[in-house]
């Protein structure tokens, strides 16, 4: 397998440390400061990526709904009966939350006070 490139590897940290912080401080308080000091990279690295804490906020909620997405349709078979469909996904849905529970509280935060109408998605 193919090494990650030091921009993917950052992007990871950046990710991981916004999910945690999330949970930990809630979004309105976390600082560019605690996302850099979380993910062990400077500041200023962070600026390379992203012009401010909103663009990162909406790439986050972007990148958990294409991890969400890929999840669920990850062996998903649109032949298969409607009552399958639906215990497929829930299971798949269910089995995201039990190993991602801070990329869902992320989601289910940025939904209910309505970041991304207020940041522009």
């Amino acid at each position: 397998m193919a090494r990650k490139s030091r921009k993917e590897e950052n992007l990871k940290k950046i990710l991981d440390s916004i999910l945690v912080l999330g949970t930990e401080v809630g979004f309105e308080k976390m600082a560019i400061a605690d996302i850099a000091k979380r993910a062990d990279i400077s500041p200023g690295t962070l600026y390379i990526y992203f012009k401010d804490k909103n663009e990162m906020m909406l790439w986050v909620f972007r990148t958990v709904g294409l991890q969400i997405e890929e999840h669920l349709l990850d062996g998903f078979k649109a032949n298969d009966s409607v009552e399958k469909r639906v215990k497929f996904l829930f299971k798949k849905v269910v089995s995201f939350y039990l190993k991602n529970q801070n990329a869902f509280y992320f989601v289910n935060h940025f939904v209910s006070v309505n970041y991304g109408t207020k940041h522009s998605i």
